[in-house]
């Protein structure tokens, strides 16, 4: 027999013993995939009594300590079914740590099982979990300290918040009212002006001339005469029905708001052609105050 030949034998032996030993592995497997509680179990899995379940995968346990299968089942059932809904915090600290003792044996007894990355996966789950109920006097004083002093102002800052919003909604309601109220007064104050303005009559010689008259400049001879003392305005000038005396000669006269050829020629006893002829060139429907007028001293 040469080196190269009982070599080869060597490793054809080893080969045989890895093939046969992930045959035993898998038939383990099947065999305990056929136990009568592991089906059991899964049954109870399926109609989602999930207690009922983890019991039967107990008894597959006791049968055979070493059934990789019903450690995994377990394992996934404490990690997720039997945890869900669970407020008592001993209780579920209690199915975290057995789901990780069920899930590592499933990892020792078969490693390279296809469910070995599932159940790492949740093995890391269930110990975020527990770590997350640490108590706090673990963390270093410096580090608690700092975690009261960052809750505390995140409190007063919070409060604040609340603060400057009722302050802001308190600004609004004074703004909206005060907005409110000018726009009322505006409103009034503009009504008032605009009947003062269309009502308002320009007393001269106790005769009053509408507004409108005197905006579009046209000689309307809409006269009203006032008729009683007391709805006469102060300063108006009370006349007489006998005309002016005029003295002998021409005199000028300045045009006054509300003025009319008609009203000028009353008031110094003048016809309108008199006042007119002695008026070259003057256009009866555009008078403007500050204009100069010549005024006859003889009727026309």
């Amino acid at each position: 027999m040469t080196f190269d030949s009982a070599s080869s034998r060597w490793i054809a032996l080893l080969f045989l013993g890895i093939s046969l030993a992930g045959c035993s592995l898998n038939n383990n497997v099947q065999d305990e995939e056929q136990d009568s509680h592991y089906l059991a179990g899964k049954s109870c899995q399926q109609n989602m009594d999930y207690k009922g379940a983890a019991e039967a995968y107990k008894k597959a346990l006791e049968a055979n300590p070493n059934s990789s299968a019903a450690h995994r089942e377990l394992g996934l059932l404490y990690a997720d079914k039997l945890t869900d809904g669970v407020t008592a915090p001993d209780e579920r600290d209690r199915n975290y740590s057995s789901a990780i003792y069920h899930l590592e044996e499933f990892l020792q007894l078969n490693p390279k099982s296809p469910f070995a990355d599932r159940a790492r996966q949740q093995i890391m789950g269930c110990k975020f979990e527990l770590a997350k109920t640490v108590p706090f006097t673990l963390v270093s004083s410096g580090l608690q300290h700092e975690l009261e002093r960052l809750n505390t102002t995140n409190t007063v800052l919070r409060q604040q918040v609340e603060q400057l919003k009722l302050q802001l909604a308190q600004q609004a309601y004074t703004f909206s009212n005060r907005l409110a109220a000018l726009q009322t007064q505006y409103a009034s104050v503009a009504g008032s002006s605009t009947n003062t303005y269309e009502n308002a009559a320009v007393v001269h010689s106790g005769q009053a001339v509408t507004p409108s008259t005197r905006s579009s400049g046209q000689s309307t001879g809409a006269v009203r005469q006032s008729t009683s003392v007391g709805t006469q305005p102060a300063g108006a000038i009370r006349t007489s029905s006998a005309p002016a005396r005029l003295p002998t000669g021409i005199r000028s006269y300045t045009i006054r708001p509300g003025d009319t050829l008609a009203s000028i020629a009353r008031r110094y006893g003048i016809s309108v052609n008199a006042l007119t002829a002695a008026n070259p060139g003057l256009d009866p429907r555009r008078l403007k105050a500050g204009q100069k007028l010549n005024i006859p001293s003889t009727r026309s």
